[in-house]
């Protein structure tokens, strides 16, 4: 049975496990998939909402997915405020 395994992980699901009840989820998940261009959770996200898939994850999966988006984040925002730093630095000149 697919629901048995964890949406991000595809490992067992085991007692410890959450169902995606909102398409708040959804979306965020979306958004963080795009964000890291995850072409495997993007493919399969485009199979349906996770809502309507009844998709089952570990806490620490989902967890880990949005902290490495917040990394990334964070890693453009200073590459993003240095490039304005330098452009700035360079047409004061």
């Amino acid at each position: 049975m697919r629901n048995a395994l964890c949406f991000f992980c595809h490992q067992d699901l085991g007692y410890q496990y959450h169902q995606v009840q909102t398409l708040g989820v959804d979306k965020h998940v979306r958004q963080v998939a795009e964000l890291l261009e995850d072409t495997a959770l993007l493919a399969q996200l485009s199979e349906g909402d996770m809502v309507a898939r009844e998709a089952k994850y570990h806490k620490r999966c989902l967890t880990f997915l949005y902290n490495r988006a917040r990394a990334v984040s964070e890693t453009e925002k200073r590459e993003t405020t240095y490039e304005t730093v330098v452009s700035s630095v360079v047409l004061a000149e």
